[in-house]
């Protein structure tokens, strides 16, 4: 849908943000790494099982999700997820 005041106006009635406004919610931007790590634990895959797929070290992958829960604000991986989902980053 191109963007306008109609856009504009569906986005505040069904509360959806626009990509400018998950960028602005977030302090630092998620990484195109950190976003492939996040898709994968939101498919409930293991940080063994992430790091075998995306052939990176099991510390990485920690790594990666520690900055995950820092950027949005988060302690778990399920926190992780929603934010991610309610910023429409996922």
């Amino acid at each position: 849908m191109p963007d306008g005041p109609f856009k504009e106006s569906l986005g505040r009635l069904y509360c959806v943000k626009t990509e400018a406004e998950t960028v602005d919610a977030l302090a630092e931007p998620i990484s195109d790494r950190e976003q492939g790590v996040l898709e994968l634990i939101a498919k409930g895959l293991s940080n063994q099982e992430i790091a075998d797929k995306l052939h990176i070290s099991l510390h990485t992958v920690k790594t990666h999700a520690r900055r995950i829960n820092a950027k949005l604000e988060v302690k778990s991986r399920t926190q992780a997820i929603v934010r991610a989902r309610e910023l429409g980053i996922l």
